[in-house]
């Protein structure tokens, strides 16, 4: 279908694959791999047993994980020129494995 969207995981013993975007409050996880159109965006963590695929972002609040030897790709279908607009990747710390994409600081704020 065309996407995915969960108030809090997703969670899949084989792959995820959507035409738009998948989204989730919570984590996303799949055993195998995790492909989309648009985007990927969690509240919690992302992880996938290959690798993960979007023709645009990748969003995490907490860490991007992908099976040993796989690799991370955002932005697939985004001009050089907007990559860091269009086709980034953040978390909270950087991920290992970025093939594609623009690794974007992840934003802090000051909790008091």
């Amino acid at each position: 279908g065309w996407f995915i969207k969960a108030g809090w995981d997703i969670k899949a013993g084989g792959f995820i694959k959507t035409g738009a975007f998948i989204k989730a409050g919570g984590h996303i996880n799949a055993g195998g791999y995790i492909k989309t159109g648009w985007f990927i965006k969690a509240g919690w963590d992302i992880k996938a047993g290959g690798f993960i695929k979007t023709d645009g972002y990748i969003e995490a609040d907490g860490y991007i994980e992908v099976g040993e030897d796989y690799g991370i790709y955002a932005g697939l279908n985004i001009r050089l020129s907007m990559q860091k607009k269009f086709g980034y990747i953040t978390a909270d710390s950087k991920p290992n494995n970025i093939m594609c994409g623009y690794w974007k600081e992840a934003e802090k704020t000051n909790e008091q």
